[in-house]
């Protein structure tokens, strides 16, 4: 199965490192400078993690979230924050609107790729469990 992630941060270093560090771990990384075109881009690439950065000029990451799960209900569970802020605001962010979790970017970036690997573990289990509660269940007609 091919790892597919998309980065959004306006800052172009930020989304060629993370491209290095997740491309070297055996990711297939898009990244986005700009969070204009970033419901095309997740519907063509569909990735399976998408990591935002918190605060883009022009669209803050959670709107850029919210605007996702319009399009795809599932979409903000992929979502994990990539940000400078505050760690607790950016929980309580997570929390509000039910991404999957959030990076300092202050975090070492050898922690990086192996954090960026723990969530992607946790969105595929969220997925099993989600397709798993569809199976077994009996429709009883007339």
């Amino acid at each position: 199965m091919e790892k597919r992630v998309i980065i959004v941060d306006d800052n172009p270093f930020v989304t060629k490192a993370v491209v290095g560090l997740l491309g070297g771990a055996g990711y297939t990384v898009l990244a986005l400078n700009s969070p204009f075109g970033v419901t095309h881009a997740v519907a063509e690439f569909r990735p399976g993690l998408i990591i935002l950065d918190y605060n883009i000029p022009g669209l803050k990451g959670d709107n850029i979230a919210r605007i996702l799960s319009h399009k795809d209900v599932d979409a903000v569970h992929k979502v994990v924050f990539y940000s400078s802020e505050d760690d607790g605001f950016i929980a309580g962010v997570v929390e509000k609107i039910g991404a999957l979790g959030h990076i300092s970017k202050r975090q070492p970036l050898v922690e990086f790729v192996r954090t960026i690997s723990d969530y992607w573990r946790m969105c595929k289990k969220i997925e099993e469990d989600r397709r798993g509660e569809g199976e077994g269940r009996a429709v009883v007609g007339m």
